[in-house]
Order: C-alpha cells, then structure tokens, then sequence
C-alpha cells in the first residue's frame, strides 16, 4: 500500500460522488485528504499516514505533488481521468474529506494549498525553479 493505491482510491471515490476527477484535483485532494485526516486525529494518525506514505509530495508550481502520480495520470492533461480507479476500505476514513474538496474549485484548492507554510515561505524559489522541498508529515499539518 502506498501513494499510488491511495490515489486509485481517490479516483474511484471521485467517480462514485462526482463528474470524476483531473490530475490537478487528484494531487489537491490527496493532499488536503491527508491534512484534514491528521488535523482531525492528531499526532496518534501518523502511523496510519505513514504505512502508505511512501514518496513525499513536493512543492510545485500548483502546490503538493506526488510525482509517480502525476506522471501516472499526466497524459489526461486537464482532462477527466478515465481509469476507474479502485476503492480500498484501508482508505475509507478519508472518503468524507475527498468527497468534500471535490466540492471546491481545484484553483481555490492550489490557492489554499500556497498557503500552507512549506509552500508560501518557498514561494519564490519554487517559482523560480531554484529548488523542490519535500513535504513531511509535519508539513502537512502545519498551519
């Protein structure tokens, strides 16, 4: 189990409460999936974080990313994503909160998601291409 599973389980989520899903969506909510999800629970939700956290979100233009996601779903562009995607019960404490930001306007997503510490204190040298951070767990629950 690791990011690639919890993102088929966010695709599939997104076909079963919406329209679907884009790639730009699929990295925006995973993220706030996972932020919402340690906020609510505290530092006790880390181990279940970390079971499946294997490759970090990085700091890109458009805020968090998983890169083997995103080179996974890329060739979608800002199309709906087509793979059905698979649901896995290990994922459902975080079906509320996907279901919830698929609500909201992926760019109000980004906007949000440049506002959390690890991005907005990096802003230009991420901008500018100058480095890419790792977020760690902590990352993601600040505020």
């Amino acid at each position: 189990m690791g990011m690639a599973e919890f993102a088929k389980h966010v695709i599939a989520v997104a076909n079963a409460n919406s329209n679907g899903i884009t790639n730009l969506q699929l990295q925006k909510i995973m993220y706030f999936a996972i932020k919402d999800y340690l906020t609510k629970n505290g530092l006790k939700a880390k181990g279940k974080i970390e079971a499946f956290y294997n490759e970090p979100f990085e700091t890109w233009d458009y805020g968090p990313v998983v890169p083997c996601v995103y080179y996974q779903y890329k060739y979608y562009g800002n199309m709906l994503i087509t793979d059905s995607g698979t649901y896995d019960p290990a994922f459902q404490d975080f079906d509320e909160s996907i279901k919830n930001n698929l609500k909201v306007n992926v760019f109000n997503l980004v906007e949000k998601s440049h506002q959390q510490p690890l991005w907005r204190d990096h802003q230009t040298q991420i901008l500018n291409h100058e480095r890419i951070y790792q977020y760690q767990l902590a990352d993601i629950m600040a505020d």
